[in-house]
């Protein structure tokens, strides 16, 4: 898998426990972390971003589906290569201009929503 996308997660089982930001986000933040998104009302979902290396790291509150779909979708893209690759090319063309995350993700929504369809359709 390329560079150009997340080739691994690191997960901690959250469905059990209530995991609070000020638990981890200063020990991420020392690291070099940023916190960059702060979405509490949507799936308790954190953003942390790393410089270099590039890393978008995503935090989600215990039990959340999306944690789920998240991993669904990386797998997914691990043993399709065309999707990959579909993907890596939608992110590179969705990046240059993007003023924030959620106008990078908008412009990839498309790719994103059928590599869905297909990884559901199975």
């Amino acid at each position: 898998m390329g560079r150009d996308i997340e080739p691994t997660a690191c997960l901690l089982d959250s469905r059990s426990i209530k995991i609070r930001e000020e638990t981890y986000a200063p020990q991420l933040t020392a690291l070099g972390y940023d916190l960059t998104v702060r979405e509490p009302w949507w799936h308790e979902h954190r953003m942390l971003r790393l410089a270099h290396p590039r890393v978008n790291l995503h935090v989600f509150g215990p039990g959340t589906p999306e944690l789920s779909r998240h991993l669904m979708f990386r797998d997914w893209l691990r043993s399709h290569p065309d999707d990959r690759d579909l993907y890596v090319k939608a992110k590179a063309a969705a990046a240059p201009g993007a003023r924030h995350a959620m106008e990078h993700n908008f412009r990839k929504h498309a790719v994103v929503e059928q590599t869905y369809e297909r990884m559901y359709a199975v």
